[in-house]
């Protein structure tokens, strides 16, 4: 399992210092699962083994929700789903693969 993050919306002066311990922190729980579980499920084995760890560590997130998109100010009937939502603020992308390309950091960037 690898986890990709990026912040989800903007910083407040003086928070990047903050947002790096936030997410490292919720990047050292996704790397605490994989020790415990190991290489070879699903991405919904971890999603739901990373739930119960971030419930343990009282990382307050969302799973799975819904997020708006709009193209040149214009609402779109498809949305995007990441797997995390972390501190209201980092997006948390997982992936059941040895290693991330580029293909799967434009889903997180994008």
């Amino acid at each position: 399992m690898v986890a990709a993050s990026r912040d989800a919306g903007s910083l407040a002066p003086g928070e990047p210092s903050a947002m790096i311990r936030l997410r490292s922190s919720t990047l050292n729980h996704s790397s605490l699962v994989l020790l415990e579980m190991g290489c070879g499920f699903l991405e919904a084995v971890y999603q739901e083994c990373l739930e119960k760890e971030f419930s343990r560590q009282h990382i307050p997130f969302q799973s799975q929700a819904q997020l708006s998109l709009a193209y040149k100010g214009e609402n779109l009937s498809q949305t995007y789903k990441p797997d995390f939502i972390c501190y209201d603020k980092i997006i948390l992308e997982l992936k059941a693969l040895k290693d991330i390309d580029d293909t799967h950091r434009a889903q997180v960037f994008n």
